[in-house]
């Protein structure tokens, strides 16, 4: 592994680009979800994050139950800057600093946020999230919203997150998960099996609410918490689907990818989910299961569960406490 720095000069902030080398097995193609985000943000268009800011918002609503400042924060995976906007709602913070692999990523982010009059001095660094260029105990808190589904070693990275944390540093992380797109994934593969007599990954694969707790324990992190919300997103048709998920950077990155897949197809795929999923006007609708987790960098201040075999009571006797326990008849 090597890397290299280049300093970017962004008029009164400063971009850095982190480039690195790697020799691991992929899920996804990162040079092409690097790509596919270079193109979003130099198309980028409001309209099309509507789901984005309101995630970025609820993951940061989090912060109102800490009751202590958290003034250093590094937000990775940046992508356009909601999760920064979302964060002028607390002055305790005063340095933040946006990273993400797309560098048009990094250079709309730091755009956007200078409309914002909240003091937060905000940096920005050109960098794979999947290698992390900060020295450890650098940050009070870390963020990720809407990128860690595109990550290849989740366990490693939380890992790196953990080692930039200062101790009872928070992370808070919201990422696709569960049956998200499963319309969609059903819908195509149903159509390239008739067109094509066979199927190949045409909707990147998304991990499952019930590993998330592992992961985050593998990843160091302790007193994690972890919660869901489900959206159902509703569109004129497939393809005005599969131009949201252009348009947002979301589109299939998978390294076993198909490769041509027609347009006689592409019409059988939007006829199937017209049929199967949408309503009485004609519009089809889309399911995203969102994850949100929270988790603490270890200190040895913070709560610690009990010894194995120190627990004075049985739980097994719960249910005897009504059997023993008389009532009082006393006037």
């Amino acid at each position: 592994m090597y890397g290299r720095l280049a300093a970017i000069a962004l008029g009164s902030r400063t971009a850095i680009r982190v480039l690195q080398k790697r020799h691991v097995h992929e899920v996804f193609d990162r040079k092409l979800k690097r790509l596919q985000r270079e193109r979003a943000a130099r198309n980028f268009d409001e309209g099309y994050y509507f789901l984005h800011k309101e995630v970025a918002n609820r993951l940061c609503e989090r912060l109102q139950d800490i009751p202590r400042a958290l003034e250093t924060a590094l937000d990775v995976g940046c992508g356009y800057g909601h999760v920064r906007a979302a964060l002028s709602d607390f002055p305790g913070i005063k340095r933040v600093v946006e990273t993400d692999i797309s560098e048009s990523c990094v250079r709309t982010t730091l755009d956007r946020c200078q409309s914002l009059s909240d003091g937060i001095e905000t940096i920005g660094i050109v960098s794979d999230e999947e290698f992390l260029p900060f020295q450890q105990h650098s940050f009070d808190m870390a963020i990720s919203c809407l990128s860690m589904h595109w990550i290849n070693d989740l366990p490693g990275f939380l890992a790196q997150l953990n080692r930039v944390l200062k101790p009872d540093g928070l992370f808070l992380g919201a990422m696709f998960g569960g049956d998200s797109l499963h319309e969609l994934r059903v819908c195509l593969q149903l159509a390239e099996e008739q067109v094509h007599g066979g199927v190949s990954p045409r909707v990147s694969p998304f991990v499952q609410t019930s590993d998330v707790g592992s992961v985050l324990s593998r990843g160091g992190f302790k007193l994690t918490t972890i919660d869901t919300d489900r959206f159902t997103v509703k569109f004129e048709d497939m393809f005005q689907l599969l131009r949201f998920l252009k348009a947002t950077g979301e589109n299939n990155a998978n390294c076993l990818r198909g490769g041509y897949f027609g347009k006689k197809a592409f019409q059988l795929a939007s006829e199937l989910y017209r049929q199967q999923y949408s309503d009485n006007e004609g519009h089809i609708f889309a399911s995203i299961h969102v994850v949100y987790m929270i988790g603490w960098s270890p200190h040895p201040n913070q709560q610690q569960p009990k010894k194995r075999g120190s627990a004075q009571f049985s739980l097994k006797d719960l249910g005897n406490v009504g059997e023993n326990t008389k009532p009082n008849m006393s006037p």
